[in-house]
């Protein structure tokens, strides 16, 4: 795989798509207007949350608005890049043939056309979020770096699982609509301390499910709430679940069938 082919491939396409959204001014304001509202809410919750109750054990409110803005960004980063509902309908109708062409990779060709261009809103306002509940906490500045890998790498696992897990869906089932509900529930859990579900729950919310790759552990690492060895652990995992979700969507679309035969 070249991969500096694709992610040129990547930049060209996101370059003419905003030159096209640039065009349409007032759908742009309001979209952003319509992101900056929603972490608002997330905002106001958290903080009736902690007025009525003593929050969550072992988070301050500042560090749970910490992790909800991160569970902000990675949402708003995995919308902007992968459009389920597109990828779907691709598979379902025989059309993935269409839209992906050598000899650009199949992964990065979809990551480059699909996704909701307007999501970046939301990252941004939740960056936002994020560094107001960082400059009101106290963290480790070596924190800063681990959360940076941790957030990168988890947020590309999560992105390659759910591109495999589409594809697996539409090959065991012939349908792949379910993804779309696995991902609300994935970034519903993954608002919250994972360490509210218990052992199991954060098992499965970390391997079987890798929200906690992406938010929890590097929200964790940012306050040095792990030490090494768990962060090394985490990395490690992340790795695993790009390369197996990256190798089997591959192996996957070899049972792709085309409108044309």
């Amino acid at each position: 795989m070249d991969l500096k082919r694709n992610l040129m491939l990547m930049l060209s396409t996101q370059l003419y798509e905003w030159r096209s959204i640039a065009a349409y001014r007032a759908q742009l304001l309001v979209n952003a207007l319509f992101s900056a509202v929603n972490i608002i809410v997330v905002v106001v919750f958290i903080a009736v949350i902690y007025q009525v109750s003593a929050g969550f054990s072992g988070w301050t409110f500042y560090q749970l608005l910490l992790l909800a803005s991160t569970a902000g960004m990675a949402g708003g980063l995995l919308t902007y890049v992968i459009d389920i509902s597109y990828i779907s309908d691709l598979l379902m109708n025989g059309d993935l043939d269409t839209v992906i062409t050598k000899p650009f990779d199949p992964a990065f060709h979809l990551f480059a056309i699909g996704g909701n261009r307007y999501a970046i809103f939301t990252v941004l306002s939740s960056l936002v979020v994020f560094i107001y509940a960082a400059l009101n906490s106290h963290f480790a500045p070596a924190g800063i770096a681990v959360f940076l890998l941790l957030f990168v790498f988890g947020l590309a696992a999560m992105m390659m699982f759910c591109l495999f897990l589409t594809a697996l869906s539409y090959a065991a089932f012939t349908s792949s609509r379910f993804v779309e509900n696995v991902v609300t529930y994935m970034f519903g859990a993954g608002s919250y301390p994972l360490s509210i579900y218990g052992l199991v729950g954060t098992v499965i919310l970390t391997i079987a499910l890798p929200i906690g790759l992406a938010i929890y552990f590097p929200a964790e690492a940012f306050f040095g709430k792990i030490d090494p060895t768990v962060g090394v652990v985490v990395f490690a995992v992340e790795l695993a679940f790009i390369g197996i979700s990256y190798l089997g969507f591959g192996r996957l679309l070899r049972r792709y069938t085309s409108a044309l035969g």
